[in-house]
């Protein structure tokens, strides 16, 4: 009979020590975390020449001014883009026949036959018709 009360007083503090142990695991487990960070600060407003902290933190700069040799033609369908966009839609020997103010017009072969593509002279070159 001792020994039996001995058995069940060992197991139960064997219990209460492996559940506080449990919980501790579990209560210091909340505090764990992983962090993946690939370049840079993280928050994507670091520093940087991608928002203006380059050479001279935006002192002298010529905002809106430097704009390159084509912004005037920022909204209009430039031939060579028009010729690129037919070669990818599967026009072979793609090429500029007629360009005037409204439209841009394509001539060259597809699938063994003379195909023409007409884009709008507008900005990214919408597909008017396909001929």
């Amino acid at each position: 009979m001792f020994t039996q009360i001995i058995k069940t007083t060992a197991l139960i503090a064997m219990v209460a020590v492996g559940t506080a142990g449990v919980s501790a695991t579990q209560a210091s487990a909340a505090n764990v975390g992983i962090e993946f960070q690939i370049g840079g600060f993280g928050n994507g407003y670091g520093h940087g020449p991608r928002w203006g902290h380059g050479q001279n933190w935006g002192h002298g700069q010529n905002w809106g001014h430097n704009r390159g040799p084509n912004w005037g033609n920022r909204g209009s369908c430039r031939p060579q883009r028009a010729v690129r966009k037919a070669s990818n839609m599967g026009v072979r020997h793609a090429r500029v026949i007629r360009a005037n103010n409204q439209r841009v017009v394509v001539k060259g072969w597809r699938r063994g036959s003379p195909t023409r593509v007409i884009f709008a002279n507008r900005q990214h070159c919408p597909v008017i018709a396909r001929r």
